[in-house]
């Protein structure tokens, strides 16, 4: 689940990383938008949005032990993985494809959604996302592994619209800012 991360990524996850370890939860938002398909696909289930959660409530209970520059992706990469009692290596693929589909241009997302996992016919306007998405998943293999990665729809899922909301409330609830009567207001 590494990535290639360029300078400013790997400073922007520095702050990020500060930021979290200090208790902010707009990063921990960040982190759940910018990984929140991977999760999803990841842990795939009937569970619903449940354990998705979970993944980010554990990011947020180890946050302390985050090193200032840390690649995100294996890390929570890794809590996914665990939550469905895989390695990361088994889920390498899936979370890699799901990555590159949230890389794809909103608008052409649900073409080339229907191209891999419904069947039909590339549109012309998405020649260039294609090539885009499949350059982003040559490191799977060959040609074969890459669409076989593409077929499956767990990847192309989408977040929950409330899974932002759903974590805070999630790690909030358990950690009641510091003077406040837990029961207050029930």
């Amino acid at each position: 689940m590494q990535e290639f991360r360029p300078a400013d990524v790997i400073e922007q996850d520095t702050r990020l990383a500060e930021s979290l370890a200090e208790g902010d939860l707009a990063a921990l938002d960040e982190l759940v938008q910018r990984y929140g398909r991977a999760v999803v696909a990841v842990v795939d289930d009937d569970d619903g949005t449940q354990r998705v959660v979970e993944v980010f409530a554990r990011l947020w209970t180890v946050r302390h032990d985050i090193e200032p520059g840390t690649d995100f992706a294996p890390l929570v990469g890794g809590l996914a993985a665990h939550a469905v009692g895989r390695t990361s290596d088994e889920v390498a693929p899936t979370w890699a494809t799901a990555m590159a589909v949230d890389a794809v241009a909103d608008d052409a997302r649900a073409g080339l959604r229907e191209f891999h996992v419904g069947g039909r016919d590339l549109a012309d306007d998405l020649d260039r996302h294609e090539l885009r998405l499949r350059r982003r998943l040559a490191h799977l293999g060959d040609d074969a592994l890459v669409a076989a990665a593409l077929r499956d729809p767990a990847p192309w899922s989408d977040p929950p619209v409330d899974l932002v909301a759903n974590v805070r409330a999630a790690v909030t609830h358990d950690h009641e800012p510091p003077g406040r009567d837990a029961g207050a207001g029930v």
